[in-house]
């Protein structure tokens, strides 16, 4: 009957500490980021963020339906909690050394620091080579050397926060082994 107790108990809390772990998703929304167009070789008109057209400085994410930004007449930005899309307005092409940077990455909505790790997705139907990379609070898309029009758009999805995984059905099976027979000991170190 206690050893029922002690499993029950056991079972209510282990259960209890996983769905709290797993309700702390990562976010960006309240965050705030900065977002730019960068060149990063000198064709002629410098290195540098280039100001002027739009995504010239630190901007909140807003929560769940995200914060448009315009950068010209080119594309739109869009940043919510968990992903960003770059949707095209005009037909064009970037010149090499053009950069899409978000920096400043918070995440702010769990308890602990989160680091982006990886990206999650990235669906795209840009023309040309383009690359999509990250540090632990931002991420770069180098996208010189690409063309588009107005039906292109690029999507980068964020990772699911790092948290402690559900344990496995064998895990709590091997769990469940080693409570029974702690209790039967304990049970037969009684009855003696």
């Amino acid at each position: 009957m206690q050893f029922a107790r002690i499993v029950r108990a056991a079972a209510v809390a282990a259960l209890a500490a996983t769905s709290i772990v797993a309700a702390q998703a990562q976010t960006l929304a309240g965050d705030e980021i900065d977002a730019g167009v960068f060149r990063t070789v000198d064709t002629g008109d410098g290195v540098g963020r280039i100001l002027g057209s739009g995504l010239d400085g630190p901007f909140t994410v807003e929560n769940r339906f995200g914060d448009a930004k315009t950068f010209s007449n080119l594309f739109v930005l869009n940043v919510d909690a968990l992903s960003f899309e770059v949707d095209f307005l005009s037909g064009g092409s970037f010149q090499e050394g053009l950069v899409l940077r978000l920096t400043d990455f918070d995440f702010l909505e769990i308890p602990f620091p989160v680091y982006l790790a990886e990206l999650a997705l990235i669906q795209s139907n840009l023309v040309g080579y383009f690359t999509v990379t990250h540090t632990a609070d931002s991420i770069e898309v180098q996208w010189g050397g690409t063309s588009f029009n107005e039906d292109t758009y690029l999507k980068v999805f964020f990772p699911p926060s790092p948290v402690p995984a559900i344990p496995e059905p064998e895990t709590w099976a091997l769990m469940v082994a080693g409570l029974a027979s702690v209790g039967a000991t304990a049970l037969r170190r009684r009855r003696s």
